[in-house]
């Protein structure tokens, strides 16, 4: 039982297996020391997210969960008895593989399991960054931890909290290695996305000099890449679009083809907009759809999808850029990708103010209510629309709109109405779902927080 407290909470038979296991427990005898511990309710069964993985495992059922007394007590032993490093480390190892495998499956069909799984271990990881920062000599360690889950900070709703650790990490080791050149690149994403481009430059431009100088061509193609999204929230599309050309360059000779690089295409599609170029910005939204479509990907799929919608708004077509941005909000909550869902329930607020029929003007009260509640979201991730003119444009265009047909009152009471909803009520209302039922601080009991 003690060996369970380095768990800070639920896990699956699996992890206990690889971490518990050894020194007068075998390996296969650990589902039955669960079971009798569960039998005893020394340990608590509790559910398992549907397909939940650990480490690439087959799909698990039950997980368990020490209470939190025991907890307590049995660190207290382990403790006395010398054993909490070594099981701590193997702890670690355990959930780096969860990381590492987590990063290799999310640019396929499996992303929201991905995500899903990647939630469910998110104590886990916490306590295995905490030992590699803590622990002298495993500095290289929370760099690879911490740029692995890169996918989960940035994907999943967690960029401050990925920045947080990423900083620690870089301070402890300035030496000029692989994991800290990804350490960096990821660290100036999340930064960007956070609308922090002050803060994303120096370190992107540092990866990017690392690299050249150790021939570390992905980690070149990344820094380029990213320095592409901080001149695009900067509104300099000119500039990002000559970044995003040369990311794409190296990605292909690398023979890089994943989520990144798809994300890749989306921005430059979006740079292209921005600058007035449809054509342009079509045919790589355009692509991006052909191979997301083809692989299963859903994360750069559901940010394409936001910019066709914007794309399709620019053109008239006001039918199908509903259709678009409600299957971007529906896919980027399954991710829990907020920047995603904030952005496209602000093209659909713009959707709003537009009339659909000769006898049929839009809907500036539910126009605003979207604003708020994507206005809200923002909030939890850092400058709303990464504090560009660009991205931020459909909101300005709404709510120049809406002041036009409310009143001042008017128009912030039904902001105020969508900013008290919670994630999931605004994602049901940017879906079709209106009622006052769902306007309530928060949101429904159970609903995911917002970062």
């Amino acid at each position: 039982m003690s060996r369970l407290s380095v768990f800070p909470g639920d896990f699956d038979p699996e992890a206990a297996k690889y971490v518990c296991a050894g020194d007068g427990i075998e390996p296969d005898e650990m589902a039955d020391l669960l079971a009798g511990l569960a039998g005893r309710s020394v340990v608590l069964r509790v559910g398992a997210p549907p397909g939940s993985r650990a480490g690439g495992g087959s799909a698990l059922g039950a997980r368990f969960r020490l209470p939190d007394p025991l907890r307590e007590y049995g660190g207290h032993r382990l403790r006395a008895t010398g054993e909490k490093h070594r099981l701590l480390r193997r702890h670690r190892d355990w959930y780096l593989g969860v990381a590492t495998w987590g990063e290799v499956e999310w640019s396929g069909p499996h992303q929201a399991e991905t995500a899903e799984r990647t939630g469910t271990a998110h104590p886990d990881l916490r306590t295995a960054l905490e030992f590699c920062l803590a622990e002298p000599g495993e500095e290289q360690s929370a760099l690879r931890l911490a740029g692995a889950l890169w996918f989960y900070w940035a994907g999943c709703g967690h960029p401050g909290e990925g920045r947080r650790w990423l900083d620690r990490a870089l301070a402890l080791a300035p030496e000029p290695t692989e994991a800290r050149a990804k350490a960096l690149w990821v660290t100036g994403y999340l930064a960007t996305l956070q609308g922090d481009p002050a803060s994303a430059r120096p370190v992107l431009e540092e990866c990017r000099r690392q690299a050249l100088a150790t021939g570390d061509d992905r980690a070149l193609a990344h820094a380029l890449h990213r320095q592409g999204c901080a001149a695009l929230i900067g509104d300099e599309p000119a500039l990002a679009t000559g970044l995003f050309e040369e990311a794409l360059r190296r990605y292909r000779a690398i023979g890089e083809l994943d989520s990144t690089v798809l994300m890749a295409m989306v921005e430059l599609g979006l740079a292209r907009l921005f600058q007035g170029d449809r054509p342009g910005g079509a045919f790589w939204l355009g692509r991006v759809r052909e191979l997301c479509e083809r692989h299963g990907e859903r994360w750069a799929y559901a940010w394409g999808l936001y910019a066709l919608a914007y794309a399709h708004w620019l053109d008239g077509d006001i039918r199908l850029a509903r259709v678009r941005a409600r299957e971007s909000v529906r896919l980027s909550h399954r991710l829990h990708d907020l920047p995603g869902i904030a952005l496209a329930i602000d093209v659909l607020a713009l959707l709003e103010t537009e009339p659909t029929g000769p006898d049929r003007p839009g809907d500036l009260r539910e126009a605003r209510v979207l604003q708020g509640a994507a206005h809200r979201i923002w909030r939890a991730v850092g400058r709303p629309f990464f504090g560009s003119r660009g991205f931020g444009d459909p909101h300005r265009i709404c709510e120049r709109r809406a002041g036009a047909g409310l009143t001042g009152r008017e128009s912030a009471g039904f902001f105020g109405r969508g900013a008290r909803l919670g994630l999931d009520a605004a994602v049901r209302r940017a879906l079709g779902g209106h009622g006052d039922a769902e306007d309530r601080p928060g949101g429904r009991p159970g609903e995911r927080p917002m970062e």
